[in-house]
């Protein structure tokens, strides 16, 4: 990364807020996408890697971002495995490079392993270094990004947010969630 190259970074709203409905996240997010004048360079996903399995809303968070960004948007996709310096003291370190293994080759299914096969980088976020411009750098080394899927599909003025394809995800949780609370 040139030292005088400036980058925005934009922390979006994860899904899994206790008072705002999913889809009003979904819809600042597409808002946002559609009246941004800059080209996005990529996507950094955070992961902590303290997790043993994908809860049920880091599941959701990665359908959505899956939807949002599609195949043709995965090379332009960083997985960042975050906490590594904050693993408690005198624990196992092999068992964390295997659930890291893990969810790299898919042995916990539908975790990094597709998008991964089709282009995504992967780095680990050690505290603050040089690992976090290495997750940066990879995605500014790249030629521009295509647009996202949820800003194409958006593009048809007959489509409405929730007809593109992280709307359905979205939709179909939160009907999900009410008959769960039934």
């Amino acid at each position: 990364m040139d030292q005088d190259q400036q980058v925005d970074l934009i922390d979006t709203l994860g899904f899994d807020d206790t008072i705002r409905p999913g889809m009003e996240i979904l819809s600042e997010i597409a808002d946002f996408f559609l009246q941004s004048k800059r080209c996005i360079a990529g996507v950094i996903r955070l992961d902590l890697i303290q997790e043993r399995r994908l809860t049920g809303i880091s599941r959701l968070n990665l359908n959505l971002l899956q939807s949002i960004c599609e195949e043709q948007f995965y090379s332009y996709v960083t997985i960042v495995s975050t906490m590594w310096n904050a693993l408690p003291e005198g624990s196992p370190i092999i068992g964390t490079q295997q659930r890291e293994q893990a969810f790299k080759e898919g042995d916990n299914p539908g975790v990094w392993k597709d998008m991964l096969d089709k282009g995504s980088y992967y780095a680990r976020c050690i505290g603050v270094d040089d690992s976090t411009r290495v997750a940066i750098s990879s995605l500014l080394s790249k030629h521009w990004a295509p647009p996202l899927m949820l800003s194409l599909e958006l593009r048809d003025p007959a489509c409405a947010l929730e007809d593109t394809s992280a709307g359905l995800i979205s939709t179909a949780e939160a009907s999900a969630r009410k008959e769960r609370l039934r």
